[in-house]
């Protein structure tokens, strides 16, 4: 039976295109994957990814955030440990107002390093400003346990008062952060190529895109199991569950 290499969908004999995005269709999944996923990782030298790094953070500091984003992923796709560019995505997503693919970026930094400063307060700072007060709290009291510089501990010194604030007059902001990873299932899908993607994944192993959440993201239970190694799991994930969940929408 042919196959859509975007869509994931199975179709009758006889079908040549995908009735949906209108690509060829193909015999078999694997093979077209094997092809496709040559674009998960980027081959950069170390000189190139810190380049685009840098060109990353002269967009971010331009306020051009949809540049930085594309810089940033170019990186992460290049190297998968690159900590600051994690935390740079998360900031940039928060600056785009995209809360869940901001948190979505710290929680693959925390997971990189779990004793980073850096990170502590970015995400202090980010749970603050979306309202989860009692995690944002949590971080912020991390933080001081790593970090003792004396202008950084001041300005956060603040950030923990107006989070104490909160919480003694019983705000709650809409958003809640969980830090349980899903990278096995198949929860939404790429803006660009419209591929099915792992909730968490940074980017489309696909076409490289960036992943930003589309407003139909797919009810989810997070899977404290998943494997680290996304990019695996997904080439290996099987057909007939991949289908389901297309059909599930």
């Amino acid at each position: 039976m042919p196959w859509c290499p975007k869509c994931r969908t199975e179709f009758r004999e006889g079908f040549l295109t995908c009735c949906d995005c209108g690509s060829d269709l193909v015999d078999s999944l694997d093979d077209d994957f094997d092809d496709c996923n040559a674009v998960a990782k980027r081959e950069l030298s170390i000189g190139e990814a810190e380049e685009a790094f840098s060109n990353g953070m002269a967009a971010y500091e331009e306020d051009e955030f949809d540049e930085a984003i594309t810089y940033f992923t170019e990186v992460v796709r290049a190297d998968p440990e690159h900590l600051d560019a994690f935390n740079m995505l998360g900031l940039t997503f928060a600056a785009l107002e995209l809360p869940r693919e901001a948190w979505r970026s710290f929680k693959h930094a925390i997971r990189l390093k779990e004793n980073d400063s850096n990170t502590h307060f970015y995400i202090a700072d980010f749970l603050c400003d979306q309202g989860d007060y009692e995690l944002a709290k949590e971080f912020a009291e991390r933080y001081f346990k790593l970090e003792h510089d004396e202008e950084e501990g001041a300005e956060m010194s603040k950030i923990l008062e107006e989070i104490n604030g909160h919480i003694s007059a019983g705000d709650r902001g809409s958003f809640v952060g969980d830090l349980s990873f899903d990278l096995e299932t198949l929860a939404s899908t790429c803006p660009e190529c419209k591929v099915r993607l792992p909730l968490d994944a940074p980017y489309c192993p696909v076409c490289g895109a960036a992943h930003i959440y589309l407003d139909d993201l797919s009810d989810y239970e997070y899977d404290d199991e998943s494997e680290d190694d996304w990019e695996e799991d997904y080439a290996e994930i099987d057909v007939a569950e991949n289908g389901k969940a297309m059909d599930d929408e």
